[in-house]
């Protein structure tokens, strides 16, 4: 058996450029493990960050981090979230047999879900800037997806009341037209990529 921390490993569940995501238990609970194996320091601090930001959310519609902690040499950063059992909007999308028996009223239900997360964020001063049908998970199984969850931080940024903030960061084909031109950025910025991803 192997562990991390006081977590027991089950297997992979998901492998990137700069790390992969890990299926472990404690204590009976299930949690995915996104572990960064990089010696990049720009990759790790931008782990870092991600960790700062989501450690004190809490919302039905984000996706949990219960902890974060480095370990290792090289070091390496642990970030113990919620695992959801569930699929990225994006391969439902794709997935023809599945996404023809979704109904309307379950796709607005998704759509509503996503913009209450936000809500959450807006009011949390967090802007999101990568929201696409890849970073939202859907839970459940067999065609019966109920509830929907922001993930993958990677990009987000606390912006202060009064701040100026600009960036191009983001996937083309859901970034807002602020982003693309390097204007200021701000809680529209996101709603822009719901607007695409509807």
């Amino acid at each position: 058996m192997k562990f991390i921390g006081d977590y027991q490993i089950l297997r992979e569940i998901g492998k990137g450029a700069f790390g992969r995501v890990l299926l472990a238990e404690k204590d009976g609970h299930q949690v995915a493990i996104k572990e960064t194996l990089t010696r990049s320091r720009t990759a790790l601090k931008a782990a870092q960050d991600e960790s700062k930001l989501l450690i004190n959310l809490n919302h039905k519609n984000v996706v949990r981090l219960f902890e974060y902690f480095t370990s290792g040499v090289p070091k390496r950063l642990y970030m113990i979230m919620e695992y959801i059992r569930g699929r990225e909007l994006f391969d439902i999308m794709c997935d023809e047999q599945v996404f023809v028996n979704i109904t309307e009223i379950a796709i607005s239900s998704f759509i509503r879900q996503v913009c209450l997360g936000l809500e959450y964020l807006n009011n949390c001063f967090i802007v999101h800037l990568d929201l696409k049908p890849e970073n939202l998970v859907v839970s459940g199984a067999d065609g019966v997806y109920k509830e929907i969850k922001i993930v993958d931080f990677g990009l987000a940024r606390k912006i202060e009341a009064g701040e100026r903030f600009c960036c191009m960061n983001g996937t083309r084909g859901y970034m807002a037209p602020e982003q693309l031109s390097f204007e200021q950025i701000s809680d529209k910025t996101d709603m822009w990529a719901v607007g695409c991803i509807t």
